[in-house]
């Protein structure tokens, strides 16, 4: 059972800080609106549902901006590239 929904990501930031306000299908138990779904395929998503995807989605890309950001912050590793002219032995580096 899988639920029809479009969500634009570039849209996520204009998300309304409350929900809609319930519906009657809002307030069926989940058990019973997953068999109505299933078996009158119904696979439209209520208003509140979408907004309750969209706040999950905008949370996702929230927190993953927000940890690409730490990481861009850590000193990178230090570590020694190779030259150009392979060492030869006996020469000394000054």
């Amino acid at each position: 059972m899988s639920i029809d929904m479009e969500i634009a990501v570039d849209d996520l930031g204009t998300l309304p800080l409350y929900p809609p306000r319930r519906r009657l299908v809002d307030l069926i138990p989940t058990f019973l609106i997953s068999w109505i779904r299933k078996r009158y395929s119904w696979p439209k998503a209520t208003p509140r549902e979408t907004w309750a995807v969209s706040g999950l989605m905008l949370r996702v890309v929230y927190q993953t901006q927000r940890t690409t950001a730490l990481i861009e912050e850590v000193p990178k590793a230090y570590f020694l590239s190779e030259t150009d002219e392979p060492h030869e032995p006996g020469k000394t580096w000054n």
